[in-house]
């Protein structure tokens, strides 16, 4: 990973790019410890599965979102833990075969630097809530997807448009200020797939990302592991500087200080 030794100044948003980088140096899905998560060594599309390659694979064992029988990431097949974590804190765990990504602290999940409220569950409400059947996570133009320019809601969607694909290279994922991010106002299938099987679908308003028909969450189709960690290098970075959820300040996107959040 050579460029993970370059200035993060090189690193800045490519439209019609895949990926991300940080135009600073606040971290970005950060650790304490500084080990990688969610890690791409090429330029092959991040959050995409038409091509059927792995997408974030899993290569050793200080992985997050580890896999406990090697087959698809994100799968309800044997009711083991989901996204947990080797302390008692875990968040993102599956002890009650429900909620998936639930608090057992309100404290608030993937917050700023800056004390606004990222993704915030301090009122025990629907975290990515839907109301309606629009897809989320798919892009079908060629607009910046997921950009702010102002205060305005970041992942808003008031209507059956998909969200989040990354079918077009535009820009997904861009902050320029401090606004909320992931608001719904629809009720969609959230990162749902082609092939209508659920992904982190959600049937009410009090359990986030859960799976009520036991259907595979972020599955893929041919087995290859999801969210990599092979080199223990920057999260969420690409060997050619593409830009995937930049940072156009000092505030951390979705950090993780204390690992007490996590």
């Amino acid at each position: 990973m050579e460029e993970e030794h370059r200035p993060r100044q090189q690193q800045v948003l490519q439209m019609g790019t895949l990926g991300m980088d940080l135009t600073d140096t606040s971290a970005l899905l950060s650790l304490s410890d500084k080990s990688a998560l969610l890690t791409l060594s090429d330029t092959s599309a991040l959050l995409s599965l038409s091509d059927k390659s792995a997408l974030l694979s899993l290569s050793d064992t200080s992985a997050l979102l580890t896999l406990s029988d090697k087959s698809a990431l994100l799968s309800f097949s044997d009711k083991s833990a989901l996204l947990t974590l080797s302390d008692k804190s875990a968040l993102l765990s599956l002890s009650d075969k429900s909620a998936l990504l639930t608090l057992s602290y309100k404290s608030a999940l993937m917050s700023l630097s800056d004390k606004f409220a990222l993704l915030t569950l301090s009122d025990k409400s629907a975290l990515m809530s839907l109301s309606d059947t629009s897809a989320l996570l798919s892009l079908s133009d060629k607009s910046a997807l997921l950009s702010l320019s102002d205060k305005s809601a970041l992942l808003t969607l008031g209507d059956t448009s998909a969200l989040l694909s990354l079918s077009d290279k535009s820009a997904l994922l861009t902050l320029s200020d401090t606004s909320a991010l992931l608001t719904l106002s629809d009720k969609s299938a959230l990162l749902s797939l082609s092939d209508t099987s659920a992904l982190l679908t959600l049937s009410d308003t009090s359990a986030l990302l859960s799976l009520s028909d036991k259907s595979a969450l972020l599955s893929l189709s041919d087995t290859s592991a999801l969210l990599s960690l092979s080199d223990k290098s920057a999260l969420l970075s690409l060997s050619d500087k593409s830009a995937l959820l930049s940072l156009s300040d000092t505030s951390a996107l979705l950090s993780l200080s204390d690992k007490s959040h996590y």
